[in-house]
């Protein structure tokens, strides 16, 4: 399977394992690992939250894999919304 884009749906940002995403509201989140199907594909991202009180997250998302998006037409890519 070619490569699948993992995109950030709050910044937009193209992602790769080891990627950051700063927000403003005091929240990241970093990608961890990817693993890549036809249909779907299971992301492991760390999410720390800083406001109100400290807390790490690490965790598996199911996300769903679409080929037809107008920018990355035939092409694997998945959003993800934490």
């Amino acid at each position: 399977m070619r490569m699948m884009k993992v995109i950030d749906a709050r910044s937009g940002k193209v992602l790769k394992v080891g990627d950051t995403v700063e927000y403003p509201d005091g929240e990241s989140l970093t990608l961890i690992d990817v693993r890549p199907a036809f249909l779907t594909a299971k992301v492991r991202v760390r999410v720390v939250q800083t406001i109100p009180t400290p807390l790490t997250l690490e965790r598996w998302i199911s996300v769903d894999v679409r080929w037809t998006h107008p920018r990355y037409f035939l092409r694997p890519v998945a959003f993800l919304d934490v």
